[in-house]
């Protein structure tokens, strides 16, 4: 049974089967997995970076990159009230891929602005535009993540190779009167 998937030519293909059986045999004694510090990661990676992208708004949106020497793009954007740490038990298993873990605006090391989701979604197809690998990006969001990834696959679809959502909530944000109050 062959599964489908949409890739380039020089980019190899990314099954997310394959990578959540990866992530089924982490073991919680395994020390090697531990949620890594900044500065232990590079004894991982071929490359790694921490950097900030400035738009000419003024808005910061800080990010991890690593290994930019790989042939295909990984972003991956995380839930509320966390930041691109949130990502670290994933990191290991994915090191074939060049990454960018992000710091969505409001969290972490980005500018604290007014959020919304289609502003993140801008923000961050910007940042894919000048950091991934062709302009082009396997996107993977979890919870509010998961929102700003569906919006940056509907706005932006010249940017997103792939889309993987976790936590998704198809009812939309504007239904959610309590949201003003979380953000």
């Amino acid at each position: 049974m062959s599964r489908p998937t949409r890739r380039c030519a020089s980019s190899p293909p990314f099954y997310l089967s394959d990578w959540l059986t990866k992530l089924s045999t982490y073991k919680t004694s395994t020390p090697s997995l531990r949620r890594l510090s900044f500065e232990q990661r590079p004894q991982m990676a071929v490359s790694q970076t921490q950097e900030a992208a400035r738009e000419s708004s003024g808005t910061l949106l800080s990010y991890q990159s690593f290994n930019q020497d790989s042939n295909s793009t990984i972003l991956f954007i995380h839930g509320a009230f966390v930041d691109s740490n949130d990502w670290d038990l994933v990191v290991p298993y994915v090191l074939d891929y060049h990454l960018l873990l992000l710091d969505c605006p409001g969290h972490g090391r980005s500018s604290h602005i007014p959020f919304s989701i289609e502003a993140s979604a801008k923000h961050i197809a910007h940042l894919i535009e000048a950091k991934a690998i062709s302009g082009q990006a396997h996107v993977v969001g979890h919870s509010l993540g998961a929102s700003i990834a569906v919006c940056l696959a509907a706005n932006y679809p010249h940017v997103v190779r792939s889309l993987f959502v976790s936590g998704y909530s198809a009812t939309p944000v504007s239904s959610a009167p309590l949201l003003p109050y979380l953000l």
